[in-house]
């Protein structure tokens, strides 16, 4: 699944604007596209914005975050719910939508909906380092979802934010680590 800084990261590599609402992390997304080579910018055109699936009878679709109708990120909901949700996807077959970009877990149920982000994968947004993924079950037509966490050391790469000198580092690690730099 693509991102909003998969796009960014793209289109500041082709030296076009950014997408919408990225126009802060310019700097840092001009610095990574300094570094990445072509081949990855290449694969990472070609990732869709979503995909939907169905598994075991279980309409599934699966996205970075929801979209607009002009098929854009819509703008975080810090304050989520079940039928703010529901309303998305009133007209849409769908018993999971699975997303992210929101770096907390959320899990709701909607009628047959489950709407399930299990956070961001290494983005704990808390002292301790914990890597959270989903697991999703389907079967006989339903679905099931859980979060796992896992305890790691991330002291190193949070300090590789100071040696390799990383553009806006104290904003990228409060964003996505909930953390002051180290």
């Amino acid at each position: 699944m693509s991102g909003n800084h998969d796009i960014a990261l793209q289109r500041a590599f082709r030296g076009e604007e950014p997408p919408p609402g990225n126009h802060a992390e310019r700097e840092h997304h001009e610095w990574l596209a300094q570094r990445i080579s072509p081949q990855y910018i290449e694969l990472m055109s070609s990732w869709p914005m979503r995909a939907t699936a169905s598994i075991e009878g279980v309409p599934m679709l699966f996205t970075h975050y929801h979209l607009d109708p002009d098929g854009w990120y819509i703008p975080v909901d810090w304050s989520p719910a079940a039928e703010r949700l529901n309303q998305l996807y009133t007209d849409t077959p769908y018993k999971l939508v699975a997303f992210g970009h929101h770096h907390v877990v959320h899990h709701f149920h909607a009628g047959e909906t489950t709407f399930f982000n299990p956070g961001a994968l290494g983005c704990a947004h808390s002292e301790h380092s914990v890597a959270r993924y989903g697991i999703v079950t389907a079967q006989s037509g339903r679905v099931t979802a859980e979060t796992v966490e896992l305890a790691y050391d991330n002291s190193g790469f949070l300090r590789s934010y100071e040696q390799l000198g990383v553009p806006d580092k104290d904003a990228i690690l409060r964003i996505f680590h909930g953390r002051a730099s180290h």
